[in-house]
């Protein structure tokens, strides 16, 4: 009786209440944790879960919002791999040898658990603690590990200390590409080649550069390579705002095959972001206009 009719607060609100309402509130805010999770993925070889639109970026309830949708992607992509063919002792004995056979088949294949914008979980602590956690039982369980983010140092010590396989895109400033090199240990050449040759795609479209340190036994190899992709590839990968746009739109019209084919024949480099910037100072210049914002959405429109 005392749960029911303590009052831990200063106001008249009983334990009990406190409770019922913080419940209440928490299946409000999270429909998706309401009840019981009824999706299967069956034999699905490859899964991926765009949970953008349910973690959003920022702090406070946005950032415990984002951790929690990180953790319960996680769950719902990776619980089968890190299953024991012995635990299926402690399952029913009628079900026993299916799911035997079940964890064993996941114990013995090749998984590998990616993530994207990495720089998004490194402020949330149960989820950096999560990955750290899989790391460490990865290798004898044959699960590899794939992370992305826009800094070395949101990777956390543990994981960048342990991977084996760094690929440096670019860094954002000459103090971020110090630490890049310090952190990973670079040579004199490597550090260069992060302070100078690391730019992005290459306006000529033929590929991006980028850094590899790789670990073979116990000695690290560094390689500048170039990663070449094919003008279709490149338009359905472009980050930047006016191609996004652009595809979009595109997308919208005659669906994601076809308009990534179309434009990709008429765009061959993967961007159209000098044409649209050329059409879009153009239309300014023949309007006398000083909208950039209205003569881009007008150059997008016009060419999809």
């Amino acid at each position: 009786d005392n749960y029911g009719s303590n009052t831990p607060t200063s106001g008249g609100e009983t334990g009990l209440a406190i409770f019922q309402r913080y419940v209440k509130t928490f299946i409000g805010k999270y429909p998706t944790l309401n009840q019981p999770t009824r999706l299967d993925l069956g034999d699905a070889r490859v899964v991926a879960i765009d949970i953008g639109r349910v973690a959003p970026e920022g702090l406070g309830e946005n950032a415990r919002q984002s951790e929690l949708m990180y953790l319960l992607g996680f769950q719902i992509i990776g619980r089968n791999f890190f299953l024991d063919p012995d635990e299926a002792e402690k399952v029913p004995a009628h079900v026993r040898e299916i799911h035997r056979e079940r964890f064993r088949e996941f114990r013995e294949s090749y998984k590998r658990l990616e993530c994207d914008e990495f720089q998004r979980a490194a402020a949330a602590p149960f989820v950096l603690k999560l990955f750290e956690e899989a790391a460490r039982r990865a290798a004898k369980l044959g699960v590899r590990l794939g992370l992305t983010s826009q800094k070395i140092t949101d990777f956390g010590s543990f994981l960048t200390t342990h991977s084996t396989g760094r690929f440096i895109l670019g860094t954002a400033n000459p103090t971020e590409a110090d630490d890049t090199a310090r952190i990973l240990g670079l040579s004199a050449a490597g550090r260069q080649i992060v302070h100078t040759a690391l730019q992005g795609p290459r306006p000529d479209g033929s590929g991006a550069p980028l850094l590899l340190q790789i670990k073979v036994g116990e000695d690290w190899y560094e390689m500048f390579l170039l990663n070449t992709l094919g003008p279709i590839e490149l338009w359905a990968l472009s980050t930047r705002p006016e191609d996004v746009a652009l595809r979009k739109r595109v997308y919208h019209a005659l669906g994601s095959v076809e308009a990534r084919r179309r434009l990709s024949h008429v765009f061959p480099k993967g961007s159209a972001a000098d044409e649209i910037e050329r059409r879009k100072n153009e239309q300014m210049a023949e309007t006398n206009s000083l909208d950039a914002q209205a003569a881009l959405g007008g150059v997008i429109t016009g060419l999809a």
